[in-house]
């Protein structure tokens, strides 16, 4: 194994001393030698006593340990500062409540070699009598990350977790490294998005497992949720083929979830006096352990603070629907994509060619010659590969593929239903 040094590991931190000396313990037990990785800590804006915990560590941990501070109470300011400073040649980023189990920098050291983005497995730890957020705030990563390890899943910015990832130094700077402007939340999805415009491959490592020992309550959810409208805002004017997809998938149709959104742009005071009504009741039903009456009530937290911050970021619901209106068309299938038929055998390079330009222009999928699906492309996915379409024929087949060539089966044969000497033979 080359014993110089490979990665540096990148530990932004704020205030959290007792967790990140758990963060820096674990380091001690990696299968990696310490000789082949450093670790940075950026303080950022630290009044605890984070600074003298980091230089007591260096003294006595096997691996190089470095400290850096600023002010600038910004995560992806951060990590920028951390890669600046960083000798490896890759960059290991880790949040500073993620314990790493001593394969974890192994895995990274190890996928380096497909020269991409390499997600490792931050596993959520919660209280033992976790809320009832908590407990729904679990399912949902444990979600993500059962979707992400799923084989022929297409990565998309969405993906992107900075908690627990490695990439080439060389690239993060080449696209610039986190944006600092992007205050508060998203940072990380902004990165992807100009990752995956660079074509760089992403990939999950199941056994890189950090434990992100999670402390988020309710209320400190409903902050991050207004920072995200704000983030969404931003991440649509600096990538306005995606501004459309962004508040698509949030468009409310419920006729509830859809008067908390105008609470929202229009008449935010009352909406905030609401908001703090809702939270009060969202203790009541946990007390009481309501379950049935608090999920609901979640969802319009979820639904008013989000659309906040839309509209903190925007102005008036007018102003955000001109906005949309400015942004490009969604992207259709051009007339002269590329078609594949699912019958057909291609080789691998031909094939390959066709998912690659499908990508950028859309693609016809057919079935002895009958067209059965038509793919537009999908800003902020990484490209169509023959993994991503076997994934997406299995996924769809029961609700696309099968009625299609169903339809195709009745129309060359469906002269023939009407004869009544088939009847018995269908039924």
């Amino acid at each position: 194994m080359n014993s110089r040094l490979a990665l540096s590991i990148v530990i932004p931190t704020h205030n959290r001393a007792a967790l990140l000396q758990r963060s820096l313990e674990a380091m001690t037990q990696q299968s990696l030698p310490p000789s082949c990785f450093e670790v940075i800590v950026v303080a950022d804006a630290c009044r605890d006593d984070t600074a003298a915990m980091v230089l007591a560590s260096a003294a006595r941990v096997p691996y190089r340990l470095a400290l850096l501070g600023h002010t600038a109470r910004s995560a992806a300011a951060s990590r920028n500062l951390g890669a600046t400073r960083a000798q490896g040649d890759w960059l290991l980023f880790l949040d500073d409540d993620v314990v790493a189990e001593p394969e974890l920098v192994r895995q990274h050291w190890v996928a380096r070699a497909e020269n991409g983005i390499s997600l490792g497995y931050s596993k959520p730890v919660f209280p033992i009598r976790a809320t009832f957020w908590q407990l729904s705030a679990r399912l949902w990563w444990e979600d993500r990350f059962r979707d992400i390890g799923r084989p022929g899943h297409r990565f998309s910015f969405r993906d992107f977790f900075s908690g627990n990832v490695s990439l080439p130094a060389t690239l993060f700077r080449k696209v610039g490294g986190f944006d600092p402007s992007m205050v508060g939340r998203l940072e990380d999805y902004e990165l992807g998005i100009r990752l995956l415009k660079e074509g760089t491959k992403f990939s999950f490592l199941p056994r890189a497992i950090g434990h992100h020992h999670e402390s988020t309550d309710l209320e400190q959810w409903l902050g991050r949720l207004r920072q995200e409208g704000e983030a969404d805002v931003l991440m649509g004017q600096r990538h306005p083929e995606l501004r459309t997809m962004l508040f698509s998938s949030k468009e409310p149709t419920d006729r509830r979830l859809r008067r908390l959104r105008r609470l929202a742009f229009d008449h935010p005071r009352l909406g905030d006096w609401m908001n703090a009504l809702f939270v009060r009741q969202t203790r009541l039903y946990e007390r009481w352990r309501l379950r049935g009456l608090w999920f609901p009530l979640l969802g319009r937290l979820r639904e008013y603070n989000y659309w906040r911050g839309v509209s903190a970021a925007i102005g008036h619901r007018r102003a955000f629907q001109d906005w949309l209106q400015e942004a490009p068309l969604p992207p259709a299938v051009a007339p002269d994509a590329p078609v594949h038929d699912l019958a057909s055998s291609r080789t691998d390079a031909a094939l390959a060619e066709v998912l690659d330009l499908g990508s950028r222009v859309g693609l016809r999928l057919l079935v002895d010659g009958s067209e059965v699906l038509a793919l537009p492309p999908k800003p902020g996915c990484e490209p169509l590969r023959p993994p991503h379409l076997a994934a997406l024929v299995s996924e769809l087949a029961e609700s696309e593929l099968i009625p299609a060539l169903a339809l195709k089966w009745v129309r060359a044969h469906g002269r023939n239903l009407l004869c009544q000497s088939d009847l018995p033979r269908l039924i």
